[in-house]
């Protein structure tokens, strides 16, 4: 079978209240935290064989679904920052 790779920048998404975005990138923000959790989700549920993965959750996770079945790989790369007042955002981002 050929390779398959997908690259899915998730940029933007961020904690809306310590934000200071606006209508259509605040709406844009939110979408994207849904995405990421419904990610979490079919990831937890993997991790624990679950007899449910909820793939249809978001079209995130259904564009995703072929990755990650037998043989497939995921990996997650998370920008984070060394400032300490930014520890409690970059806990959450892992």
């Amino acid at each position: 079978p050929a390779l398959q790779l997908a690259f899915v920048d998730l940029a933007g998404s961020e904690r809306l209240q310590l934000s200071t975005v606006e209508s259509d990138v605040a709406e844009e923000s939110r979408h994207i935290n849904l995405s990421l959790s419904a990610l979490g989700t079919v990831i937890h549920a993997l991790r624990h064989r679950a007899n449910h993965l909820p793939y249809r959750t978001c079209l995130l996770t259904r564009l995703l679904e072929p990755f990650f079945g037998s043989g497939g790989r995921v990996l997650l790369c998370v920008c984070v920052s060394p400032e300490q007042r930014h520890a409690h955002e970059t806990l959450c981002s892992l």
